[in-house]
């Protein structure tokens, strides 16, 4: 009986090999992340995410805890799109894509942070950063994208080199020194 003992362990382990195949593939479909514009909903929300410590740590002033009044005048601007990032039915995070004109024309600024209870956070950043990559180009095809990143946030800095930021142009500094409020000793210009 020994080989025929043998035949059916060999079936039971494809038999579990192919559940847990189903299983692992079923597991992964639900951690899709998909994003959608923000409703009125998400504003306190947002408010709360943006205001993390870890958040306010790589912007422009860490210091600097946003105001529900401040937030709210943000918030109104229709010149600012705001997009919620979703997984299993999650909150895992927020992006932004804002236009502003100056006198040499239109560009684009964006930004976008984490929710700080995901334990992947760098796969989280990358999908969060192809999808503002998607959008942008999507509705803003010709405009010059301007962004900010901590000099010494090296994740960061490739991941957006690998998206195609590359070093700004002066004007593009100066549009975002003026904008973000930064000092370029601290912060990379893309």
């Amino acid at each position: 009986f020994g080989p025929k003992r043998l035949a059916i362990e060999i079936i039971n382990y494809q038999k579990k090999k192919l559940k847990n195949y189903l299983v692992n593939k079923q597991e992964l479909a639900t951690k899709k992340i998909i994003f959608q514009l923000c409703t009125i909903k998400d504003i306190r929300e947002f408010l709360y995410i943006r205001n993390q410590k870890q958040n306010r740590m790589v912007s422009s002033d860490p210091n600097h805890i946003i105001s529900w009044p401040e937030h709210v005048m943000w918030w109104t601007n229709d010149k600012i799109k705001k997009y919620n990032v979703i997984r299993n039915n999650s909150n895992v995070g927020y992006f932004w894509i804002k236009m502003l004109t100056d006198r040499k024309g239109s560009f684009v600024v964006t930004g976008w942070f984490l929710n700080n209870n995901q334990k992947d956070k760098l796969m989280i950043a990358n999908e969060i950063c192809k999808l503002q990559y998607q959008e942008v180009k999507k509705f803003y095809k010709n405009l010059t994208w301007v962004i900010t990143v901590k000099k010494d946030n090296d994740f960061l800095n490739r991941l957006n080199l690998k998206f195609g930021f590359k070093n700004p142009a002066k004007l593009s500094k100066e549009r975002a020194l003026r904008i973000f409020s930064s000092s370029t000793s601290k912060f990379n210009v893309m």
